[in-house]
């Protein structure tokens, strides 16, 4: 059995930066390609390997055919899909946020993780049959679906009344590389962000046991950048070529690999209202915003492949030509400009400690965050 690699080609279609989404594409996946070729110096396999490269070429057709009918229902230009990314890229740009400890008399330091995510359902519909993904996939070939996980940020924040009064500053970063941690995935994820917070009304202690954070006015830059490789290994496509002249029975094997590299950077803008309530311990945020997203997502979606000859062990013939597949798939779409939220969630302080669990609900687009944070704040 001869072995040989093709060599991998990126497909990633860059797109111009546009402020709203351009029309949907209904074309769908093209696979193309060329056959291996063989070739020998030894006249008495000449016929042989002409009548192998000719059964190659027609072996290779089919399976690009059937490799077409694994992934051809997708569109080439995802853009619900590509959106969506960008989207959860920045619901997922909130990460340590210390926004439920407004008022604080000299600073707070979080350290958090937060998940930002996209559904093309009710999330309710979602969690009662996760199968419907698959079914919006193949139906309209395209899918509303983001995920963006901020592992690890941390955030300070300084009460700045010695130069105004109630103003509070923040700073905001994070940083994960995980480069190849399991098979077929890497991912990569930074985080910079400036915030501004103005407390409207102040706070109001009752006795210690009653403590409301009072109105607190939020705004910011922040900036996210995400990098996630994914290699996603299809079922082996085994093409029967029969007897083929002296050659004996041979098959052609291609072991595809679709591969998805992903590279999103975002810019967000926060304008919040927020309160939260401390009942001896617990501690409950409310608050109405908007995040003004800006940026883009680009998706490149290729293939790599082994490809063998099952059945060929003859070494007066070698290849001459490799074959190869390619498919024009990807595209570059900025994220959803205008996105309304409500935040809430749950959080516990004991003295200066506090554990915060920020959830964030966006009315559009069935979009979400949830995130876990631990820090300080006195």
């Amino acid at each position: 059995m001869k072995r040989f690699h093709v060599p991998k080609i990126p497909l990633c279609v860059l797109l111009a930066f546009a402020i709203t989404v351009s029309a949907f594409s209904n074309d769908k996946i093209k696979i193309e390609g060329e056959a291996p070729t063989f070739r020998t110096d030894n006249p008495t396999y000449t016929g042989a390997v002409t009548q192998l490269n000719s059964a190659l070429g027609d072996a290779f057709g089919l399976a690009t055919l059937d490799l077409e009918g694994l992934v051809g229902n997708i569109n080439a230009l995802p853009e619900r899909f590509i959106q969506a990314w960008g989207n959860a890229s920045v619901f997922a740009s909130h990460g340590a946020t210390n926004r439920a400890y407004g008022g604080y008399k000299i600073f707070t330091a979080t350290i958090g993780s937060v998940t930002g995510y996209q559904l093309p359902v009710n999330p309710v519909v979602f969690l009662q049959d996760p199968g419907i993904l698959l079914t919006e996939l193949n139906d309209s070939g395209d899918l509303s679906f983001g995920l963006n996980i901020q592992m690890l940020s941390a955030q300070v924040g300084f009460n700045m009344s010695f130069l105004v009064k109630n103003l509070y500053l923040g700073l905001r970063v994070g940083y994960l590389n995980l480069p190849s941690l399991f098979d077929n995935l890497s991912f990569k994820t930074t985080t910079v962000g400036i915030l501004g917070n103005y407390q409207l009304l102040p706070r109001i202690n009752l006795l210690g046991i009653i403590d409301w954070k009072g109105v607190n006015l939020g705004t910011g830059f922040i900036y996210q950048g995400t990098s996630l490789n994914v290699n996603v290994p299809l079922k082996q496509i085994r093409q029967e070529m029969g007897q083929v002249s002296t050659l004996g029975n041979l098959a052609l094997l291609v072991d595809p690999v679709v591969f998805f590299n992903m590279d999103i950077k975002t810019y967000t803008i926060p304008i919040e209202a927020m309160t939260a309530i401390k009942v001896i311990f617990i501690n409950v945020p409310f608050g109405l915003g908007v995040d003004l997203g800006f940026g883009d997502s680009k998706i490149g979606i290729g293939m790599k492949n082994v490809i063998n000859i099952d059945g060929l062990n003859n070494p007066a013939i070698e290849q001459d030509t490799e074959g190869h597949l390619t498919a024009d798939v990807g595209g570059t779409v900025s994220p959803i400009g205008f996105n309304i939220k409500l935040m809430t969630g749950l959080g516990f302080a004991f003295g200066p400690f506090i554990l915060d669990i920020p959830f964030t609900y966006y009315f559009r687009g069935n979009g979400a965050s949830l995130g876990m944070t631990l820090g300080v704040s006195f």
